[in-house]
């Protein structure tokens, strides 16, 4: 998985309505699953799942849910 440093102006765009916002197409992914993960209203919509698994390899998709669930708590 890319590993870089969010910038400031990235980090802004990490809110409601990101969709909508210039940030790739992988962080968007990401932040969708991630909004799926932590609200616990089930797995993401097919779109966003067949999405993901366009973009990021399973491995890259478990090690987002397993980093998520550690954060977490």
């Amino acid at each position: 998985m890319e590993q870089r440093n969010l910038t400031e102006d990235e980090v802004q765009q990490i809110d409601d309505g990101y969709e909508d916002s210039s940030l790739n197409t992988r962080s968007k992914l990401a932040i969708a699953f991630a909004d799926s993960f932590l609200s616990a209203q089930g797995p993401p919509d097919e779109e966003t799942r067949a999405a993901m698994r366009d973009e990021f390899s399973a491995a890259e998709i478990a090690e987002l849910g397993i980093g998520l669930a550690l954060f977490h708590g």
